[in-house]
């Protein structure tokens, strides 16, 4: 299965979700997001004097990447790690497992938790809808 590699970012400072504009991972690289941080020259190329990283070498923890699953839910919305998906009365978290697949940790009404692959099309069928993720929403997790 062919899929598109893409991630979204959350600032742990502004409490806030990003899709980077530019990931770069050498020496004193960053992760730059969208906005009035990112200076472009005339003809439209990326100048990253005077720009501010999100994230570099010596502030790691003040942002967490988040990966793009390759899946979407009933409403064609694309899953990310951590998001919050909903299937009838169960809420779960979307991660990767340590065997490299994509899973959900499915939490009951009742309290129960189920772990699950997210292997399609069969188990995608089991991701009703995306719900919100850990960071912007994780009240979404307290009202199960």
């Amino acid at each position: 299965m062919k899929r598109e590699i893409k991630f979204r970012a959350w600032d742990v400072k502004r409490k806030r979700m990003f899709e980077p504009r530019i990931l770069e991972y050498t020496p004193g690289g960053g992760m730059w997001p969208p906005g009035e941080e990112n200076i472009y020259d005339e003809q439209g190329k990326f100048v990253r004097k005077d720009a501010h990283p999100v994230m570099n070498a010596s502030n790691p923890e003040s942002a967490i990447l988040l990966q793009f699953t390759g899946f979407t839910d009933k409403k064609g919305r694309e899953i990310y790690d951590g998001d919050i998906v909903g299937f009838i009365e169960s809420r779960g978290v979307v991660f990767m497992s340590s065997k490299g697949c994509w899973s959900v940790k499915w939490t009951t009404h009742s309290g129960r938790s189920t772990l699950f692959e997210l292997v399609p099309p069969y188990r995608m069928k089991m991701v009703h809808e995306v719900l919100g993720n850990i960071y912007e929403n994780p009240d979404l997790l307290k009202s199960v």
